[in-house]
């Protein structure tokens, strides 16, 4: 008996294994290469273009000098399909994929570096509440990028996230974010409008530099920080708001944004930075509150739309070289300062250059 046994129990564990790796919906000859790509985890590409991730468990990390076991077949890549069990999509996984589509599953709990980055051809992907953690460049340079989905559940927008996704047109932000990171929407030349929630606390530097068809943007009160760059040549940009949480408008924050019209300076700022406005040939008046103590280099350089400024300082704030240069032939236009204080701004470095000093109380 023992015999018969064996040969049962041998056949039994073939059939099992065969099962266990063999899809008999798949012919063999349609797969184009396999692999693996984590402990658990598997890959398979097939004649179709599609790309599948299986298993269970997180994806390797690659890098531009350790790329993706898949990387001769991108240009092959049309569809990514990634496993129910998949708990990471690794850095640089899907790098300068021709994919089209992706599905992301509710397994998914973080998106790895430059993950999806120069996907050129992506035009929309939904990220599925499970992501807490988007890394930086996860979508920079996908160019056909319409639309995404941002869960509640991620808490900040990394660093240069959605760079040059210039078809990107509208964009949302979670009230789970708190801040939005380096670059995250720099060069979102379709980018027309934008939302930010009362949670976020920061906005860094160049977050939305270049993005040329950016009208209006509304900051919050909860915001306390605005990175330099972060407006930077924003040239359809003719609205903005800035709230009294801000203490100091950093270093070319709104340069070149020539369309802007208007701009009111809050009270709480102290210190307005290098080339902060410098070229927003639109503004034709500007009012400084008393709170300002600092004005830097080439601040307000090549204003040259301004046909007055106010400045409600009673101790003229210090400024730097170049502050107010070129804003027109000969430094003409009226500057409105406190009655008690136009002897002080006659006398102090920069101001000095302004011919013709009157007291605010005349404007009234």
């Amino acid at each position: 008996m023992k015999p018969k046994l064996f040969v049962l129990s041998f056949c039994l564990c073939a059939i099992l294994f065969n099962s266990c790796t063999e899809d008999p919906k798949i012919n063999p000859e349609d797969i184009v290469a396999s692999g693996s790509c984590g402990e658990n985890l598997t890959w398979r590409l097939m004649k179709d273009s599609v790309l599948s991730i299986s298993g269970s468990g997180d994806m390797t990390n690659y890098f531009y000098d350790s790329p993706t076991p898949w990387y001769k077949y991108l240009s092959s890549i049309n569809t990514v399909v990634i496993g129910d069990s998949v708990t990471s999509i690794g850095d640089w996984a899907f790098n300068s994929c021709c994919l089209t589509s992706v599905i992301i599953p509710n397994s998914v709990t973080s998106i790895g570096e430059d993950a999806f980055s120069s996907c050129v051809y992506l035009a929309s992907i939904t990220i599925p509440n499970s992501v807490t953690f988007i890394g930086k460049g996860a979508f920079y340079n996908c160019q056909s990028l319409t639309s995404v989905s941002i869960p509640n559940s991620v808490t900040s927008i990394n660093k240069y996230t959605f760079t040059a996704c210039r078809s990107l047109k509208s964009f949302t932000i979670p009230n789970s974010v708190t801040s939005i990171g380096v670059g995250a929407f720099g060069e979102c030349t379709g980018l027309t409008s934008f939302t930010i929630p009362n949670s976020v606390t920061s906005i860094g530097e160049g977050a939305f530099y270049n993005c040329q068809s950016l009208t209006s943007v509304s900051i919050p009160n909860s915001v306390t920080s605005i990175g330099g760059w972060a407006f930077y040549q924003c040239h359809a940009l003719t609205f903005v708001i800035i709230p009294n949480s801000v203490t100091s408008i950093d270093k070319y924050t709104f340069t070149v944004c020539r369309s802007l019209t208007s701009f009111t300076i809050p009270n709480s700022t102290t210190s307005i930075g290098e080339a902060a406005f410098a070229e927003c040939t639109g503004l034709t008046s500007l009012t400084i509150p008393n709170s300002v103590t600092s004005i830097g280099y080439g601040a307000f350089r090549r204003c040259s739309g301004l046909t007055s400024i106010t400045c409600k300082a009673t101790t003229p704030p210090s400024c730097e070289q170049n502050a107010f240069d070129e804003i027109d032939e000969d430094f003409s236009i009226p500057l409105y300062v406190p009655q008690q204080s136009i002897n002080s701004y006659r006398e102090a470095y920069v101001w000095s250059d302004f011919k013709n000093i009157k007291a605010i109380e005349q404007l009234e």
